[in-house]
């Protein structure tokens, strides 16, 4: 609980051969912290927001999108929104 910027810096370049993340976050500034983290290699697919400032998100690789061009609707942070 309250790891999860940490946990996801320790995993350096292996973060390159993961396709799904799925991270829980408890404070707008972790909230944050992990989209600027992981925004260059991976989508945020879906997210919840269990009260405020605290909720899940799950983050797909950008590499889904071009394999399976029907899941660039599904996600929730599209340009064209």
């Amino acid at each position: 609980e309250g790891c999860e910027v940490p946990i996801l810096e320790s995993l350096g370049p292996r973060i390159d051969k993961t396709d799904l993340i799925y991270v829980e976050y408890h404070n707008e500034d972790d909230r944050r912290t992990i989209d600027t983290m992981l925004t260059d290699r991976f989508v945020l697919f879906a997210a919840r927001a269990d009260r405020l400032h605290v909720g899940t998100m799950v983050y797909l690789a950008r590499h889904w999108l071009v394999r399976v061009p029907a899941l660039d609707a599904l996600r929730i942070d599209r340009p064209d929104l």
